[in-house]
């Protein structure tokens, strides 16, 4: 049987995507924190976030760089990567997740949105064969050209 690397959560951006050089292939990172809240007794309590890196690739860092600000709550599909590198003699790595399928729920100065942005690594091929967006958008923004 083959292991499951699969991750799935929602969380809001603590900053705007960030677009990084990776030569011919588009690349964006979007930073979140997820938080989580408990009950105890009658009261909520709120746990300290977690605080995670989002890797985005063509399509899909493509609406991260447009869309996602500061604040923007979104819904991540993806799978857990391990990046390695050496810094200063010092060997470091970082847990990330590579975003498979990203929709935003709320963005900040807007308010609560009626349908969700989506883009998902299946619109690259959707895209490539018939030259359209096969993901939802909201019925004003029909005309924007991602």
């Amino acid at each position: 049987m083959n292991d499951v690397n699969h991750f799935t959560c929602t969380g809001h951006a603590v900053e705007h995507a960030d677009q990084k050089p990776a030569g011919a292939t588009r690349l964006a990172v979007v930073r979140i924190v997820i938080n989580r809240e408990r009950k105890i007794g009658d009261k909520w309590e709120r746990e300290p976030g977690v605080f995670v890196n989002i890797v985005c690739f063509g399509w899909i860092a493509d609406v991260a760089i447009a869309r996602v600000r500061k604040g923007t709550k979104l819904f991540i599909d993806g799978r857990l990567q391990l990046r390695e590198w050496e810094s200063e003699g010092q060997r470091r790595s970082a847990l990330e997740i590579v975003a498979e399928r990203l929709e935003i729920i709320d963005v900040p100065d807007r308010g609560q949105r009626t349908s969700t942005d989506y883009a998902s690594t299946d619109d690259d091929e959707r895209r490539s064969r018939r030259g359209t967006f096969a993901g939802r958008v909201d019925e004003g923004e029909a005309d924007i050209p991602f």
